[in-house]
This record gives structure tokens, C-alpha cells and sequence, in this order.
């Protein structure tokens, strides 16, 4: 007898990969429909949006290549988010001017979208991508994509304290930037 209202959870993403690493391949296209939003939003905030459609690819491409040798299944949330910071990563230095010389390529998503044509928004937009790379990285995975620092510091490679220093520091260049006060000095 099955009990009345009982909720079914969708696999989670270990289940997934045991599952695709054990031979059943649409168990990745379940992990790509359940990711891809996310992954395109920040393939668009770190490389611009005339570039994110060919790093989204590459991501996942990188991704179906390597899953079978995934040694932390449950890990493959901040494993992907990692592929998709060194694949951008190298993007931005394969270029020939800086990704920060034109921070209005890195405005993503379109401008042409309802949210984005609020001016702060837009100011917004353009700070973040003057940031250093690292804290623009951190903050664009705290803010943008909901990343607790543990999983900040997993994706980038980084201690967790240098997550948090990396968030602060960018907080606070971009509230001086923005005219929200001065950052505070020790």
C-alpha cells in the first residue's frame, strides 16, 4: 500500500552520475537540463554574451568527456562550476584585449531584456565586470548563482576565508563605485 501524498524527489546529482557512469546515458542529459540555466548565466557574466553559447557547449562537452572518471559524484555541482571558470578563464587570456578593456561584452543577459533596462542594474553590471577577475568570480557565484563559500572555494581552488576575503573586497569596490560608501580600511 502506498502512503497518500507522498512526494517523489528527482534523483540527486550523485544518483546521476553513478547512474551514467554505470552505462545510462540520458542520466547526463538530466544533469544538463537541470544545470544549464545556471551554466549559460555564468558563461554570459564571465565571458560576455557573444561568447557564452560556445563556452556553454564546451563546458558540457568537457564535462560528458570526463564524468566517467568523476571520482566524487556528489561533487559534480562545484566540479562543473570549476570546468566552467578554467574553460573561461582561458577564454578571456586567448583573447587579444582584455575582457576588462570592454566590460559592455561581459553585460550579460541581453540588454534588450525587461530587467535590464533599470540604469542602476545596469551600472551594476558594468562594475562587476571591472572587479579582478577572482573576486568578480566569487561574487558572481555567491550572488548570481547561489554558491555557498565552501562550494566558492571547492570551484575555485581556493581556502574558504579566501572565498570570504574575495567577496568582501568586492562588495566593497563595488559600493565605492557605486556611491554607496567608502571601503572601510583597517
Amino acid at each position: 500500500m502506498t502512503s497518500p501524498g507522498k512526494v517523489h524527489e528527482p534523483p540527486s546529482d550523485e544518483d546521476e552520475v553513478r547512474a551514467f557512469q554505470a552505462g545510462d546515458e540520458e542520466a547526463f542529459e538530466r544533469l544538463v537540463d537541470r544545470y544549464q540555466r545556471a551554466i549559460l548565466s555564468l558563461c554570459q557574466r564571465l565571458v560576455g554574451s557573444a561568447e557564452a553559447k560556445d563556452l556553454f557547449q564546451d563546458v558540457f562537452l568537457q564535462a560528458w568527456r570526463a564524468i566517467a572518471q568523476l571520482r566524487a559524484p556528489g561533487a559534480f555541482r562545484t566540479w562543473l562550476y570549476r570546468i566552467t571558470l578554467r574553460k573561461a578563464r582561458r577564454r578571456v587570456l586567448a583573447r587579444r584585449s582584455s575582457a576588462l578593456d570592454r566590460p559592455e561584452e561581459l553585460a550579460a543577459p541581453a540588454a534588450g531584456d525587461r530587467l535590464e533596462l533599470d540604469d542602476d542594474l545596469a551600472r551594476l553590471r558594468g562594475q562587476l565586470a571591472e572587479l579582478p577577475p577572482r573576486q568578480r568570480e566569487v561574487v558572481v557565484l555567491r550572488h548570481y548563482q547561489g554558491l555557498s563559500f565552501a562550494e566558492i572555494a571547492q570551484a575555485l581552488d581556493i581556502r574558504e576565508d579566501a572565498a570570504r576575503a574575495n567577496h568582501y573586497q568586492g562588495l566593497q569596490r563595488l559600493r565605492r563605485a557605486l556611491g554607496g560608501g567608502a571601503e572601510r580600511t583597517p
